[in-house]
């Protein structure tokens, strides 16, 4: 998001917050006009409690909350994207969530991503083609390897092979890194 989009989307939506909730309507079909997008963005501010909500929050603390709550179906253990059976729920995250799933063609444990209806914009949509595409055709030990994209309703699914690596903290308290150690891992997540 540019620095301009940003302005604009802030500007509009604190004098939306000025305005009565019969007006605002009004108000967001002028200010925005045809920017559906933008529309969007700021509906999904004005949602938000003002204060002592989500949005007085440190950002690192309710980033991944706000953007999976636009995801509100869970899939249930059992339920079935394609030929692939949830098992259930991995994690979640501002793309969307991860679910362990079982491949019953090959018998083998897969992961499906599912993105978040945030995400599902045409612009997200082609992206995340694109990534998928790119994810696909490279083979490489640190790269999971992409057996499927699809589209289930109104949002995009990636099909990955599922690796069990544990969690950070159980690595770090199994390795005792050290602190450079620490250092090159935090810069490995960045990128």
């Amino acid at each position: 998001m540019t620095p301009q989009r940003w302005n604009q989307i802030d500007r509009i939506y604190n004098d939306a917050l000025e305005k009565s909730e019969a007006e605002r309507e009004a108000f967001l079909e002028e200010a925005c006009g045809s920017d559906d997008e933008l529309r969007r963005e700021i509906r999904a501010l004005l949602v938000q409690p003002t204060e002592g909500g989500k949005l007085d929050q440190p950002a690192w603390q309710a980033a991944g909350t706000l953007l999976t709550e636009s995801f509100p179906v869970e899939l249930k253990s059992g339920s079935k994207i394609g030929p692939y059976r949830i098992e259930g729920l991995l994690g979640a995250g501002g793309m969307g969530k991860v679910y362990r799933a079982t491949d019953p063609r090959l018998n083998r444990p897969v992961a499906i991503k599912v993105l978040s209806t945030e995400v599902a914009e045409e612009s997200a949509r082609r992206r995340f083609q694109q990534e998928a595409k790119t994810a696909s055709s490279l083979n490489h030990p640190h790269i999971l390897t992409v057996f499927e994209a699809g589209e289930i309703g109104d949002r995009q699914y990636l099909v990955t092979e599922y690796v069990d690596a544990g969690t950070l903290r159980a690595w770090m308290q199994a390795q005792k890194p050290s602190w450079r150690q620490i250092v090159n891992l935090m810069i490995l997540l960045q990128t």
